[in-house]
């Protein structure tokens, strides 16, 4: 997390987020990644959808690959025994399974996984499911009934869910 950033370090993650070249979020997810014990590594790049939902080439997928090279020419932790494939999957699983700014008082609005609610699938209007961070939980509750093989569904935005287009790309 950028709480266990150095100042000096911290300084040089904001400058590299700054420059437009890199998400300071990915770099700071990064930062974490390489800091969390090996179990939980393994969770992030073997149990989550990642690269293999993307086309060749993707913005997403570039971004992943130059915040893995910052991070492991810039942090002696991910220098060492990360490679740079692993790196830039980490970014990706985050960017398509996470849960973030929840700002659940536990999580500080961190980019959080919960492994079982990244299986929900998106849906804007009408999901059959709402989400609440909690505690550093995420809580998910029906909000209609839910047929048995029916696909669970949650609006990834929140409140804004139910504006128009526009504002939300906004």
């Amino acid at each position: 997390s950028a709480s266990s950033l150095s100042p000096a370090a911290r300084v040089r993650y904001e400058e590299a987020g700054d420059s437009g070249d890199y998400n300071l979020d990915d770099l700071l997810i990064l930062h974490a990644f390489v800091r969390a014990g090996e179990r939980v590594r393994r969770r992030v790049l073997e149990g989550f959808c990642a690269e293999e939902c993307c086309e060749p080439g993707h913005a997403m997928l570039l971004d992943a690959e130059r915040c893995a090279a910052w991070a492991r020419t810039h942090d002696a932790a991910a220098s060492g025994q990360h490679g740079a494939a692993d790196l830039a999957r980490a970014c990706v699983v985050f960017t398509l399974n996470c849960f973030g700014h929840l700002a659940d008082g536990v999580t500080g609005g961190a980019p959080t996984l919960f492994w079982l609610a990244s299986k929900f699938t998106h849906r804007c209007l009408r999901p059959n499911s709402v989400f609440h961070g909690e505690g550093g939980r995420l809580h998910v509750r029906a909000v209609r009934p839910i047929a048995k093989c029916d696909v669970l569904t949650i609006s990834y935005l929140g409140v804004w869910a139910h504006c128009a287009a526009p504002l939300r790309r906004g």
